[in-house]
């Protein structure tokens, strides 16, 4: 259904914004419903309301991999990390097949191994739980 809410920005902005003020169980449904909010804007509230498997979420649905893979780095537990690294490492590989761009792949894992040595040790074993 076309709705104003649909197509309204600023809308699903407020939503999403509310639910992780109010009611986080909620963010989650918003995130994988809406497609219309300020994802990065979004995402970072997320995390600063430690709320990384949804930040993660914003961040791959919007296909920013390199954001995506740095929360799950530096805020999820590495369990969580490997299971969903592969997942944007294999859509980044599907992406660049499609483009016949196989560097792009390679400069991301680069980015990767990088920023992994500037996590401080002890985020690198946190639970997420």
């Amino acid at each position: 259904r076309n709705t104003e809410f649909s197509e309204n920005k600023d809308l699903q902005n407020l939503l999403i914004l509310t639910a992780i003020k109010a009611d986080t169980s909620k963010v989650m449904e918003y995130i994988k419903r809406l497609d219309k909010y300020d994802a990065s804007d979004i995402a970072t509230i997320a995390i600063q309301a430690e709320l990384f498997e949804e930040a993660f979420a914003i961040y791959n649905k919007f296909k920013l991999n390199t954001e995506a893979v740095d929360v799950l780095i530096v805020h999820l537990s590495v369990s969580i990390c490997i299971d969903h690294i592969n997942v944007v490492l294999l859509a980044l590989l599907c992406q660049d097949e499609k483009s016949n761009n196989s560097s792009k792949p390679r400069k991301v894992v680069s980015g990767i191994i990088v920023r992994y040595r500037r996590v401080p040790e002890h985020k690198l074993h946190r639970s997420s739980g």
